[in-house]
């Protein structure tokens, strides 16, 4: 007698891999998105705007956007107040529990990727380069995103030091950030407008504040 193996269908001479994606078998969350991975088998992703672990997706509240990975895909994010978001008080420290205090991630364009950071893959990251963003919202002249290039990460700085770049957060829906021109995830086309740099300076220093920003927000993801 012939069986199909797991992740198969048939009656056994003949096998069949399942696909629960196109099937619409899979256990996904309805805001969510099923990629096939091999017979029987796929993982959920939350879709642009949703947080969650794609089985369970709920709406991300507040300022939401998205931020580009190097590899040209966008990732949804959340903009929090770094601590309390007055300028001088936003260390490497603050900027993570401030995101791990929402069950996310903080966004460094480099990183070696922790519990408490997460990498937009960045390999050549050491000219304050903190990636391309945007915004669901139009946000005040008055309050900037702390860019983090280089957190948690043995390249560049180091895993006991940070740089990055304070950045003018962009009108709602367009494309904001900075990439120097030789570093990973560059994009000729984007509008690169630099901001005020810090650089490879102990994890317990404030960033660098802009002119006329009252309010540091950091960038999070699940």
């Amino acid at each position: 007698s012939c069986s199909c193996r797991s992740g198969y269908s048939g009656d056994g001479f003949t096998c069949t891999a399942i696909d629960h994606c196109a099937l619409g078998t899979d256990l996904c969350d309805t805001n969510a998105t099923c990629t096939y991975t091999g017979p029987g088998t796929y993982t959920c992703a939350c879709n642009s705007g949703y947080t969650g672990d794609g089985y369970t997706c709920t709406p991300m509240t507040g300022r939401t956007g998205t931020a580009r990975h190097v590899g040209g895909t966008w990732i949804s994010v959340q903009y929090v107040r770094c601590g309390s978001g007055s300028p001088g008080a936003c260390n490497a420290s603050t900027a993570k529990a401030s995101c791990t205090g929402i069950g996310q991630k903080v966004v460094s364009h480099g990183s070696n990727g922790t519990t408490e950071v997460s990498s937009l893959g960045a390999t050549n990251s050491c000219m304050w380069s903190a990636s391309y963003f945007t915004i669901n919202t139009t946000m005040s002249s008055a309050d900037c995103l702390v860019g983090i290039s280089n957190l948690e990460w043995s390249s560049c700085c180091g895993t006991s030091s940070w740089h990055g770049n304070t950045l003018a957060f962009g009108a709602a829906g367009v494309i904001f950030g900075y990439v120097y021109s030789t570093n990973t995830g560059y994009v000729s086309s984007y509008p690169n407008i630099d901001g005020q740099h810090w650089g490879c300076v102990s994890e317990a220093t404030a960033a660098t504040n802009r002119s006329g920003c009252t309010t540091q927000y950091v960038a999070c993801t699940p």
